[in-house]
């Protein structure tokens, strides 16, 4: 139908290429941002955003995101820290002020993707 024609996405990994900023005048895919943040101890350690996401977020995460959280553990902290994760929450913030935001927290990095897009 023209309503599903219509309706923004994600890309996927597939069809993604890096290099293109897919900054086009009328959308054709979902764009988002990303903020995180590494806590240790309670206490904000560093915090980054990441505009414009194109990306399926299951594929930013594995090929984007979780390689520079490694890159960060690496250079912030050194190879001899032994850290582990506790808890990852993610907020999905939506616009439509008929649909409320969703929050959801999980245990370790275990992130399940597929409640994220379904939210999408």
């Amino acid at each position: 139908t023209q309503l599903e024609q219509d309706k923004l996405r994600f890309l996927q990994l597939d069809e993604w290429d890096e290099h293109n900023s897919y900054g086009e005048d009328v959308p054709t895919y979902l764009h988002c941002s990303i903020e995180w943040r590494v806590l240790l101890n309670n206490k904000v350690v560093y915090g980054d955003t990441e505009q414009d996401v194109v990306l399926i977020p299951i594929g930013y995460w594995h090929t984007i995101l979780r390689p520079k959280l490694e890159r960060l553990r690496g250079r912030k902290f050194g190879p001899g820290w032994h850290m582990r994760c506790d808890d990852t929450y993610v907020t999905v913030s939506v616009t439509d002020r008929t649909q409320r935001n969703l929050v959801k927290s999980f245990k370790d990095l275990n992130i399940n993707w597929l409640i994220i897009l379904n939210t999408t």
